[in-house]
């Protein structure tokens, strides 16, 4: 698979709030809390405001079109969350 690490758009700071949805560790036998959640400011602090600061900076894996980052635990990669550009 071929892909390319690049810095997130400003076009693209939206789409910090689902990667922090899908970010959020849910065991399996647990049922998702709603996606509502990241709204709560205990949560918000990460990405309200991104891009204001000297300091906000964020990379995504982008593959056809589409970006994503993802997980990885050991040796297995998994693709949490990945968006249609």
């Amino acid at each position: 698979m071929e892909y390319t690490i690049r810095e997130m758009t400003v076009m693209e700071y939206p789409l910090l709030n689902g990667f922090l949805y899908e970010s959020i560790f849910i065991p399996d036998d647990i049922k998702p809390p709603p996606k509502n959640i990241i709204a709560s400011p205990e949560l918000q602090i990460y990405v309200d405001r991104f891009g204001t600061s000297k300091a906000d900076f964020a990379l995504v894996a982008e593959v056809e079109q589409q970006i994503g980052f993802d997980i990885v635990q050991g040796n297995e990669e998994e693709w949490i969350m990945v968006c249609n550009l």
